[in-house]
């Protein structure tokens, strides 16, 4: 049963129709026994392992702790900068700012995922829609991933390739210049 709430709970499972998605993936530094990641490697708080202080390697998939976003964020930046992948699954909040330090002016990539989203909690099996829009963001170099219809990818200047910003829920595809966007 599918039931609306806004409880602050950190572990809710990254739909397996975003894992399916993914490329290979080398790490998984919020793993839970019950993710859908498939992750090489794993580091789990449960069993000690902090994954915001223990080396990152290859392809990083990381739906992180919604209670400490932006160190997670801001790990994910820091990997991609070593021209290795970062993708994180992370609440679409573009003016917060975090967002603005580390993803609009940083990532490689943003998908913003139309609708909300069902997270389902590890022990409970509870599905939980969860309030808010969410985004999967990419640092560093862009990974084959399978093309999905609920997710739009834009250039971190909030723009799609063809110079367009897709807003969901709107019949219409609104154009802006990159430089009005970024205030110029």
């Amino acid at each position: 049963m599918t039931r609306k709430t806004e409880q602050r709970n950190d572990e809710w499972m990254t739909p397996s129709w975003i894992t399916e998605m993914l490329p290979h993936i080398d790490l998984d530094p919020c793993s839970h026994p019950s993710s859908t990641v498939g992750a090489a490697n794993q580091y789990d708080i449960r069993r000690g392992e902090d994954g915001l202080k223990r080396p990152w390697q290859g392809t990083v998939f990381c739906n992180p702790p919604y209670t400490k976003t932006a160190r997670w964020l801001a790990r994910c930046r820091e990997h991609g900068e070593t021209r290795q992948t970062a993708i994180a699954l992370v609440p679409a909040v573009p003016g917060d700012g975090p967002w603005m330090r580390e993803i609009w002016k940083r990532a490689t990539k943003v998908g913003f995922i139309l609708g909300r989203l069902q997270f389902r909690h590890p022990e409970t099996d509870e599905m939980v829609t969860r309030g808010r829009g969410h985004a999967l963001v990419v640092w560093g170099p862009m990974p084959h991933l399978q093309p999905h219809p609920r997710i739009v990818w834009v250039e971190p200047n909030g723009t799609s390739p063809n110079n367009q910003i897709i807003f969901s829920g709107m019949p219409e595809v609104l154009t802006f210049s990159t430089q009005r966007l970024q205030g110029g």
